[in-house]
């Protein structure tokens, strides 16, 4: 079976690297899957904010990734929390204005499927199309069962450790 290092080569899977090149090395990984990266690259940049957030949507991500990667503290509910039962393994990354949607693969290791804007979401009624696009794609990949956490705790697939 493949690792996601595998699957990183055959770019069924990207590393995305929000420290760029930095003398940090991150406490968390963030994978996301080509469809992630094409709605990012091509579809995030024309979103506006929906809220009173000082950050442009795009901004909102690249801020996410950074807190993800440098291993600071994340709110479970306001931040992340699981949207389904532990037997799916779905979690959703939040900011102000994006919900992304995946699975943690390992402790501290999240694989990135889908993301959408959190009021496009709700007036497409999107949440549960997303969520099978996130369990269609963990199919595909021939990754080693378990393929996910089967947990609903954020404690036992994420690290809370706040490094300054």
């Amino acid at each position: 079976m493949a690792t996601i290092a595998n699957l990183c080569e055959s770019e069924q899977l990207i590393w995305l690297d929000a420290l760029n090149g930095s003398s940090s090395l991150p406490q968390r990984y963030f994978y996301a899957s080509p469809e992630l990266i094409r709605w990012v690259d091509e579809e995030l940049p024309d979103h506006a904010r929906d809220h009173d957030a000082r950050l442009s949507p795009a901004e909102q991500f690249v801020d996410l990734l950074e807190k993800i990667q440098m291993g600071e503290r994340l709110n479970h509910d306001a931040d992340i929390k699981a949207i389904s039962a532990s037997a799916l393994g779905i979690w959703e990354f939040k900011t102000t204005d994006l919900r992304i949607l995946g699975w943690f693969a390992a402790y501290d290791i999240f694989i990135g499927v889908t993301a959408n804007m959190k009021k496009v979401m709700k007036q497409q009624r999107l949440s549960r199309p997303m969520k099978e696009a996130v369990l269609r794609f963990r199919e595909s990949l021939p990754l080693d069962e378990p393929k996910h956490l089967q947990s609903t705790r954020v404690e036992d697939v994420l690290s809370t450790c706040h490094h300054t």
